[in-house]
């Protein structure tokens, strides 16, 4: 395994380099400090939608700290998502309408920060007709210039094998040592799919960050039970999106640097696999086992 730090980045097949460790995305008063202090640790990856209702947020921030902090435009990684309609029966949304709602987060980021590095189609619904129509859209957005990568989120191999090419460049979707969906992660794996992770830290529920294999492992090495799920997400080779409010939170959870998992450690917190009852997304999970 090659020695991970905070500039590690995951190669899709397309050759796309995006940054491992991201930041996912955070609601309120509190965006913009956020951002600051993800900046300030070293976080060049940064995860929106248009579902979340943060992209003016984000696009607000980082055009103005980048400069304030001597950052680059370049060093730093976009995503944001398309979201379909609910409810809607197949076929959905036509090619026209959906590149209509994508151009909504053109007019957000282009003006400040020139393009979004990585477009998504968020939801697999309302099935097959509707992703293809949904990403020959995506795809269309992508040939205008201002999104430079194209992937999806919450597909499972059954919907990514009914996808029309080109072959997406990510799968984001909820991976974590109770819910580690191991063979949706070999399959793109194998493609070249990179897998970004949201709900790395198990949204911090309490049963599980005091599970007893996570904490020993934790003490075993002198880190807190986030950085012992963070550290599994990266030595696995996928993109963990963890989010904060708070500063201190933010900066812990970008340290995890300075230690290993050994391979007891991760067979240990692999044993913590619960199936679907592991997951936190109850929607999400419904999602990528639907039609």
């Amino acid at each position: 395994m090659s020695r991970l730090s905070i500039e590690s980045y995951l190669t899709s097949h397309t050759g796309t380099k995006i940054p491992q460790l991201g930041f996912g995305a955070v609601f309120g008063d509190a965006y913009f400090g956020s951002v600051e202090a993800a900046l300030k640790a070293g976080y060049r990856h940064f995860d929106t939608a248009q579902l979340y209702g943060n992209e003016a947020e984000l696009a607000s921030a980082l055009s103005t700290l980048l400069p304030r902090l001597n950052i680059p435009r370049s060093a730093i990684f976009i995503t944001t998502k398309y979201n379909p309609p609910e409810p809607v029966e197949e076929p959905g949304p036509s090619v026209e309408e959906v590149l209509a709602q994508i151009q909504k987060s053109r007019e957000i980021f282009v003006p400040t920060l020139e393009y979004v590095d990585l477009l998504l189609l968020h939801q697999p619904r309302p099935g097959p007709q509707g992703r293809a129509r949904a990403w020959e859209a995506i795809v269309k957005a992508k040939e205008e210039g201002w999104v430079k990568e194209i992937g999806v989120s919450n597909l499972s191999i059954k919907m990514l094998e009914q996808l029309p090419s080109p072959l997406p460049a990510v799968n984001q979707i909820e991976v974590q040592p109770w819910y580690p969906q191991r063979e949706l992660v070999r399959y793109c794996q194998a493609k070249g799919i990179a897998i970004v992770a949201f709900c790395p830290l198990v949204r911090s529920e309490p049963k599980r960050m005091n599970n007893p294999v996570a904490l020993e492992i934790a003490k075993k090495h002198g880190k807190d039970v986030g950085q012992v799920l963070l550290r599994w997400s990266l030595q696995y080779g996928i993109s963990p999106i963890p989010a904060s409010k708070n500063p201190k939170r933010v900066a812990s959870n970008a340290d995890l640097f300075d230690f290993e998992l050994d391979g007891g450690d991760m067979e240990k917190l692999d044993g913590l696999d619960a199936g679907a009852e592991g997951a936190c997304s109850v929607k999400a999970h419904a999602m990528i086992n639907g039609p």
